[in-house]
């Protein structure tokens, strides 16, 4: 891909916001509906419980009603109306027992923590963890992975379904071939199939690419080689997935790539500097990202 092309498609724009705006974070979760982005939790100098949504149109934040808890290396997706908030509790004695998982119904401004069913508990483990990914596919949610306190990281799949309330676990049909323990990794649903990328082993930074067919319940593992990055986002464009990452430096980094044709991943330019908030035009689809201020 020749720069000139991917700097006419792909165009950054700086955008200036007013007050109130959330403070400066990282390990927050983040999703889009409707017109809005929603902003939860995190860490600062500290861990985060504040809830934030962001208007596209008008370009303004505004604070709601957050949590109980401070979450930080949690998920959020959204589905019909609600917003679905799964992990990121702080270990303790007080929170061992809760299943770290609330549902915030948009239009009623209201959370509802979802209660651990022993029924869950014989057929799923539905755990506290971070740096897990969340996806919705169809009227469910699918965990990947995720780092749980004492045991590292984690390979369990899991599925909540939205109508039933229910857990199960997402077994493959080939039990011995898949991604593996990981945490901190990226994942998008494209078409009847999950894109998992990269994140970490035990201690090691992974680049591969896999493929989950929801028709299959199969695993495959794509052979494209891309750089090593310690965390990502992985929205989709077109029939390419783009990649907004950070590498393992404890300074911000504002790289971006795009994995396209299934064969090669390729670096986008221009880029903005790591310290804003900026907005990515792609082709009129705007994709934002909010990124940590130096």
């Amino acid at each position: 891909m020749k720069q000139e092309a991917e700097a006419g498609e792909f165009l950054w724009e700086h955008l200036p916001l007013g007050e109130p705006v959330p403070c400066d974070r990282y390990k927050h979760a983040c999703c889009l509906y409707g017109r809005f982005i929603y902003v939860h939790g995190g860490r600062e100098t500290g861990s985060l419980g504040d809830f934030w949504r962001y208007n596209l149109e008008c370009n303004e934040w505004e604070q709601l009603k957050c949590t109980e808890e401070k979450l930080e290396g949690h998920s959020m997706v959204a589905y019909q109306g609600v917003l679905c908030v799964f992990g990121g509790v702080i270990d303790s004695a007080f929170t061992q027992g809760k299943c770290p998982l609330w549902m915030y119904e948009i239009d009623a401004a209201k959370w509802i923590l979802c209660p651990r069913r022993e029924l869950e508990l014989k057929c799923a483990s539905p755990d506290n963890r971070k740096g897990h990914s969340a996806v919705v596919y169809g009227s469910s949610m699918y965990i990947y992975g995720g780092y749980l306190d004492l045991k590292g990281p984690s390979s369990e799949f899991l599925a909540f379904n939205f109508d039933t309330r229910r857990w199960s676990l997402v077994s493959p049909s080939c039990s011995d071939h898949g991604p593996g323990c990981r945490h901190l990794h990226s994942a998008v649903v494209y078409g009847a199939a999950m894109y998992l990328f990269g994140g970490l082993n035990v201690k090691d930074e992974q680049n591969d690419l896999w493929k989950w067919n929801f028709s299959s319940n199969t695993w495959s593992k794509i052979k494209a080689r891309a750089p090593l990055f310690e965390g990502s986002a992985l929205p989709v464009w077109r029939r390419s997935r783009l990649r907004s990452v950070a590498d393992s430096s404890p300074k911000p980094s504002n790289h971006l790539v795009l994995f396209q044709n299934w064969l090669e991943w390729s670096p986008l330019v221009p880029l903005p500097s790591s310290h804003a908030s900026f907005a990515l035009d792609v082709q009129k689809a705007p994709l934002c990202h909010m990124l940590r201020r130096t």
